[in-house]
Parts: C-alpha cells; sequence; structure tokens
C-alpha cells in the first residue's frame, strides 16, 4: 500500500524508481517532459485549434503490428502519468503520446476521442490507437465510448 504524507509518496516512487532498468527510467523522464510538453499546448492552443481532424489512418500505419518500442512509450507515458509530476488528463496522455510516436519515425498513430453518456452527464475520454490496438489504455474501457472521429495535435 502507498504510504500517506508527501514525503512519504517521494520515498516511495524513489524505491520504485532505483528498481528500474535504466533505459525504463529514461523512457518516464522523455515520458514525463512529453506530459509537460502536452499540458503546455492543451493549455494555451486556442479553442478549436488543438486538434485537427487526421489524414486516412489505413494509409499512414507503417505497420499493422505494435512494435515494441511504441509499447515501451505507451508504458513510460502512462506511468510518468500516474506517478510523475503531475496527474495527465487523458488528452495530455494522448497529446504526449502521439508526439512520442511521431518523434520515433512512426506514422498511423491517432488521437480518438469518445463519448458516452452516464447517470445523465456526457463523458469524453481522448486516447491513442495505432494500426487499430489501443496504447496506453485499457481496450475494455474504450468499447464504452462512441468515436466521434480520429484527430491528431501535430502541426502539419
Amino acid at each position: 500500500m502507498k504510504p500517506g504524507s508527501g514525503l512519504q509518496r517521494f520515498a516511495y516512487r524513489l524505491k520504485k524508481l532505483s528498481s528500474i532498468a535504466r533505459s525504463e527510467v529514461l523512457d518516464l523522464i522523455v515520458a514525463q517532459a512529453a506530459l509537460l510538453r502536452a499540458w503546455w499546448w492543451v493549455r494555451t492552443r486556442p479553442l478549436g485549434e488543438l486538434l485537427r481532424p487526421a489524414e486516412s489512418v489505413e494509409e499512414l500505419v507503417d505497420s499493422p503490428d505494435v512494435h515494441p518500442r511504441l509499447q515501451r512509450l505507451a508504458l513510460a507515458t502512462e506511468r510518468a502519468a500516474e506517478h510523475g509530476l503531475f496527474p495527465a488528463t487523458c488528452l495530455v496522455r494522448a497529446v504526449a503520446l502521439e508526439h512520442l510516436i511521431r518523434r520515433s519515425d512512426t506514422r498511423g498513430a491517432v488521437v480518438r476521442i469518445g463519448v458516452l453518456t452516464s447517470g445523465g452527464r456526457l463523458l469524453a475520454h481522448a486516447w491513442i490507437e495505432y494500426g487499430g490496438q489501443v496504447l496506453a489504455d485499457r481496450p475494455d474501457r474504450i468499447r464504452h465510448f462512441t468515436v466521434l472521429q480520429d484527430f491528431t495535435a501535430l502541426p502539419r
């Protein structure tokens, strides 16, 4: 169980960090930087200018299989979002991971935005898909959402 105070949580996280491989620590640092950048984009872009419709996904996917490097980036992004400097929203996570995937010279990842109604409320969620596979999220959670459109936060 995680300790309660801020100092105890920091010590707990530091201990966990020391137990993972150096390459994973580097991935976490890169993911945390991408989350900070994505958080800034989400906060500073004028309304309606963060996302734009993505090109046809089928034409862009380099390979239908998710490369192990993409899986590592997805895992690092989720870990950094959950245990990093700040709690990241699903949109910030998706924008960060899309940026990391593009930086790895891979095309075809898209930001998916989905909606559902629950208890009379309209809920929205953002996630990344590559080659039809959900990255850095649980497919069982995603299946309840109706996808609006494929988007990208990357510049043209």
